[in-house]
């Protein structure tokens, strides 16, 4: 998935040439810092979902079991 490369160079685009503000080394590491921690919660949002419906898979397997 491209989408938070293209993010990152869109908003650095935007932040030098629109705006006309210097691109520090400070800006750019914590905005990929910012960026690396949305694609943490990203991947491990499908890890839990699948939890979660094994989860309800064996409720109902005891449910109607039962």
């Amino acid at each position: 998935n491209t989408t938070p490369i293209l993010v990152t160079s869109v908003s650095f685009w935007h932040y030098t040439v629109i705006r006309q503000q210097d691109l520090t080394p400070s800006i750019t590491f914590t905005s990929i810092i910012a960026v690396f921690n949305q694609l943490k919660f990203a991947l491990n949002a499908p890890p839990e979902t699948f939890i979660d419906m094994l989860q309800v898979g064996m409720f109902q397997h005891r449910w109607y079991s039962s």
